[in-house]
């Protein structure tokens, strides 16, 4: 039977929706959550099974958050009714040219002082871009969301030393100059901090090592620009919970703590004593199943058995622990 050229109109939109809605859900992981209280150690939240995206029903059992990795699937689990979600973007947000560049200055940086005034031209561009993040969402909906901060391994980050050294050479020709003298030396400074780095990361950090791993400031930066983020969305009406949620890092977890509580004491003030959770640490955790697991990924029957991992911390520090199993899949292209 043919259509008329109306039918075939709202046909062709049809599939249109259709296919932008599932490329909006496609990246989106839906994880279940256990939570219990363990005496002597603090809130555990363990995950205990991933799922593709189904749309949100009061019908499912536990605790259930949408992993989002773009602005586009906040939006799509915000309207398909999760109220919880673990935004996750990529580090490639860091990769355009100007953040790129700020960071580098960063890392290259010979005093507190220049590395200070890299990380303040960061904060408002870091800031946008977590309002930017979150800005899709309802004003009226009541979201509470769960942030990874911002980060990236150093290695992609830093420039060459090949590049550095190429502009080295072109300002060398010119050093007659006075004013170009000055750049000489500022090369000169940024070439041995650059061969400091390199030393550093081959030396066994390896090629993995986050910016948030080696730059304190890092957390302390991204905490406020997303704190801040919160605070002008409040201001236009919108109801958002934020709450950082930090990778376990031995031996500096609680000074990243420490800066996410103090950057959210600055700026939200008296809201940063408020009842849901301003800080936890995820752990990837192991777990020994005497029964096989199932296909959904969750532990067979009471034989699952869940270790606690022997790390330096103490949980009470912290509002929650979040285990993780692991062996996520993310998208390095997604963006917000």
């Amino acid at each position: 039977m043919k259509l008329s050229s109306n039918q075939a109109e709202q046909w062709d939109k049809t599939v249109v929706q259709r296919h932008g809605h599932s490329n909006s859900t496609a990246g989106i992981r839906i994880i279940e959550l256990h939570q219990q209280h363990i005496h002597h150690v603090g809130t555990l939240w363990r995950e205990t099974e991933y799922k593709n995206f189904v749309p949100y029903s009061p019908q499912l059992d536990g605790l259930h958050v949408a992993q989002c990795g773009s602005s586009t699937e906040v939006q799509a689990a915000a309207e398909a009714g999760y109220h919880k979600l673990l935004l996750a973007p990529s580090h490639s947000l860091l990769m355009k040219s100007e953040r790129v560049r700020l960071i580098r200055e960063m890392l290259l940086a010979g005093t507190a002082g220049e590395r200070d005034s890299a990380l303040q031209k960061l904060l408002p561009l870091m800031t946008a871009e977590y309002e930017h993040m979150l800005a899709v969402l309802h004003r009226h909906a009541a979201i509470h969301g769960y942030v990874r901060l911002l980060d990236a391994p150093i290695m992609q980050m830093l420039p060459s030393i090949a590049d550095l050294e190429l502009r080295m050479g072109v300002v060398q020709r010119f050093a007659a100059d006075s004013d170009l003298s000055v750049e000489r030396h500022r090369l000169h400074q940024q070439w041995l901090k650059l061969k400091q780095w390199k030393q550093w990361l081959h030396s066994g950090n390896g090629d993995k090592c986050m910016l948030s791993s080696a730059v304190v400031e890092w957390i302390d930066m991204q905490a406020e620009a997303l704190f801040r983020a919160e605070q002008r969305l409040a201001n236009q009406g919108y109801d958002i919970q934020l709450t950082v949620l930090l990778p376990y890092e031995a031996g500096s977890w609680k000074q990243h703590v420490g800066c996410v509580r103090l950057a959210a004491e600055q700026i939200l003030g008296v809201h940063a004593t408020r009842s849901y959770p301003i800080v936890g640490i995820r752990i990837e955790h192991a777990v020994r199943a005497r029964e096989d697991m199932s296909q959904s990924g969750r532990l067979g029957g009471l034989g699952g058995q869940f270790v606690l991992p022997e790390i330096d911390m103490d949980w009470e520090e912290v509002d929650f622990v979040w285990m993780s199993r692991g062996g996520e899949q993310t998208n390095e292209y997604d963006h917000f």
